[in-house]
This record gives C-alpha cells, structure tokens and sequence, in this order.
C-alpha cells in the first residue's frame, strides 16, 4: 500500500512537468515533498522531446530535493538544492540543437526556475 502511494505521489510530480515539454517524462518513485519542501525522489526517468532518438534525456536512481514550497505556485520555482546520485545522462545533438538544450529552454518558456545549489555524483 506504501509503495502504491509513492508511486502515485511520483505520477503526480511527473504530471506537474508540462507534457509538451518533455512528452515520456515518467518518474516511478517518490517519498514525497514534505510541507518543509525537502524529498526524495527514486527511478526518475527524464524522457527527450519528441524529435530525439535516444532512449531518454537522463536517468536518476537516487536525488533529494530541497525547495521553497510556496514558490511552486508563483512564477518562479526556487529550488535550495538538488543532489543526484549516479545519473546516466544521454546527450543527443542536431542541426537545430541538441535534447539537453531543448528540455531547458521549454522549461524556461513555461516557468522561471531558480537553482541555488545541483551535485551530481557519479555520472555515467
């Protein structure tokens, strides 16, 4: 039953992500964000725009979240801190750009995002 609530709790922050931007975004698990603003987040798989070939964007087994909860309704999310555990990030370049570049730009278009601190440990 547990399992069952944190995946819908993860279906939740994957439907929150704009479904033009990032069309197979699926995120199988989450402990939640707490009122404090501070989670985690388990299995994110980050999907590419739907002109990119490869499999997805990034993958994440492990990342924590730490972000101002009131921000998540205004204009600009503020987010305190990320840390991501083993990411395997995909990298895919064109003539008109490449998917990385992509995600970021349609994410700007759609809402300012403010990042404080990101650590990646063991990228793949």
């Amino acid at each position: 039953m547990a399992r069952e609530a944190r995946q819908n709790e993860a279906l939740a922050v994957a439907r929150a992500v704009d479904a033009s931007l990032m069309p197979s975004t699926f995120c199988c698990g989450s402990s939640g964000i707490r009122m404090s603003g501070t989670g985690k987040i388990k299995g994110l798989v980050l999907g590419n725009p739907a002109s990119y070939q490869t499999p997805h964007a990034f993958r994440v087994d492990d990342a924590s979240l730490a972000l101002t909860p009131s921000s998540i309704f205004s204009d600009k999310v503020i987010i305190k801190s990320i840390r991501v555990e083993s990411p395997n990030i995909y990298y895919e370049g064109g003539f008109g750009g490449d998917n990385l570049r992509t995600i970021m730009n349609n994410i700007s278009a759609s809402k300012k995002l403010q990042v404080d601190d990101l650590v990646m440990r063991g990228r793949k």
